[in-house]
């Protein structure tokens, strides 16, 4: 009877131990969808939080551009100040120089490739029902190493685009340096050609108004619109200065004087080829050693597939014998070659391949005949402007102060006058961009 009881009690022993073991296990099974929980939560909290405040910041800036504005208080800046400030802070520049500093980084990347792989594994060996007893046996760490050797003939292409895309890269970023410094020159011009415009305005409203006559209401009401025009001008070139510096709200005043830029006397001698447009001549040759890469690629494509490694023995195994030697060092190498069963050798993909860089070639001819076409259109029309500029200024020569007394006669004279030197500021605005245009692909000018 004693013994019945004793094992009774061991049992009861027994079954109050095993169920305070699940107790403890669903009680961490609890504590672990707790935290989740907990920290799903947390995200929600925190990301409506963070929103909130980007919200609160995007105000707060939006305020201090209106009321910057709505100030005309301007900061003087000269040319070489304004030139090296957009060198410094454009955007575009920015993700151009990024992008070059990345091409230049991917050649020595590549080179990386040949150093070993170093993975560290923790392992742990345990049932979901025993995790309340871990123990460090429970637990085995590895540091292991491995040697891959990269194809040779993949590493070398890659090689060989990465030298591309950073020979690329150095063109196109040059390109953007020189269109960007062609808008900054003409954000100079434009800002002198505001202020001769609003002078002009200024010197014809006052001349107007001394008349004193009833027939210069239509005159004076022409001038308040052309100062709207004026107006709105201006604050577009704020904006455009203000995005070639990368400085929103602000108001700069460009001045000083500027280099000198001007094909009045050579333009004749403007034709692509040689030290003209030569940039755009390398960057079609880009364009068609990446279409004969494509082919070479896709032909090597067809080879079989060389695989080489060194598999190395572990540098640390809590487990295991860490000896390195060369018994535990073991050389691997496989072949593999994809099938394509309707088109077993491949040729479809290569004369595709040889069509495409056909269709570059071709497409690139096309566009040099259209480049040749508009750049004689553009000396053309260089030369049409600069005949238009003399006559307008023989016309201003000619035109004076006749003695006029009538109000008519006088107002007539002012404003005939007024026309052909508003006319005369924007040919040599439209002069001044041709210019632009011919400065871009001149190697001559960037290499002074």
């Amino acid at each position: 009877m004693r013994r019945v009881k004793g094992i009774e009690r061991q049992v009861t022993l027994q079954a109050s131990a095993s169920s305070s073991y699940k107790l403890r296990v669903a009680a961490r099974i609890a504590f672990l969808l707790s935290l989740h929980l907990a920290l799903a939560a947390c995200v929600e909290s925190r990301l409506d939080k963070q929103l909130r405040q980007n919200a609160l910041e995007q105000r707060v800036a939006l305020k201090r551009l209106m009321a910057q504005a709505e100030s005309d208080e301007q900061a003087p800046i000269t040319w070489s100040r304004a030139h090296r400030k957009m060198l410094n802070e454009n955007l575009l520049l920015k993700r151009s120089q990024e992008q070059l500093e990345k091409a230049r980084e991917l050649k020595s990347k590549q080179w990386l490739d040949l150093i070993p792989d170093v993975g560290a594994y923790v392992n742990i060996g345990a049932n979901i029902s025993e995790l309340g007893s871990l123990n460090g046996e429970d637990i085995n760490a590895r540091l292991a190493t491995n040697l891959r050797i990269p194809n040779p003939f993949l590493f070398y292409g890659r090689l060989y685009a990465s030298a591309l895309q950073r020979q690329n890269a150095e063109w196109s970023h040059e390109l953007d340096r020189r269109r960007l410094y062609a808008q900054l020159f003409e954000a100079f011009v434009e800002a002198k050609t505001i202020d001769e415009m609003e002078r002009e305005t200024r010197a014809r409203s006052k001349g107007i108004s001394l008349l004193g006559s009833n027939d210069v209401t239509e005159a004076l009401d022409r001038i308040e619109r052309e100062k709207d025009m004026l107006q709105r001008r201006k604050a577009y070139h704020r904006i455009k200065v203000n995005q070639l510096f990368n400085t929103p709200g602000s108001n700069w005043k460009l001045e000083g004087s500027l280099p000198r830029i001007s094909y009045r006397n050579r333009v004749d001698s403007l034709k692509l080829g040689g030290d003209y447009g030569r940039l755009a001549v390398n960057l079609e040759a880009i364009q068609i050693e990446s279409a004969i890469l494509r082919v070479k690629r896709i032909k090597f494509q067809q080879w079989p597939m060389l695989n080489l490694g060194l598999s190395l023995p572990p540098l640390y195994a809590k487990n295991e014998d860490t000896d390195f030697s060369t018994d535990r060092m073991l050389l691997f190498s496989s072949a593999t070659k994809a099938i394509d069963l309707q088109d077993v050798a491949g040729l479809e993909d290569i004369s595709d391949a040889k069509k495409r860089l056909q269709l570059t070639r071709e497409r690139l001819m096309q566009s040099r005949e259209r480049e040749v076409l508009r750049l004689n259109q553009l000396v053309n029309r260089y030369r049409q402007l600069l005949k238009r500029e003399v006559r307008i200024k023989r016309k201003i020569a000619r035109i004076g102060d006749y003695g006029f007394t009538e109000p008519g006669a006088v107002l007539n004279n002012l404003a005939e006058r007024s026309s052909l030197k508003l006319e005369l500021i924007e040919v040599q605005r439209q002069l001044g961009q041709l210019d632009l245009q011919f400065l871009i692909w001149d190697e001559n000018y960037w290499k002074s």
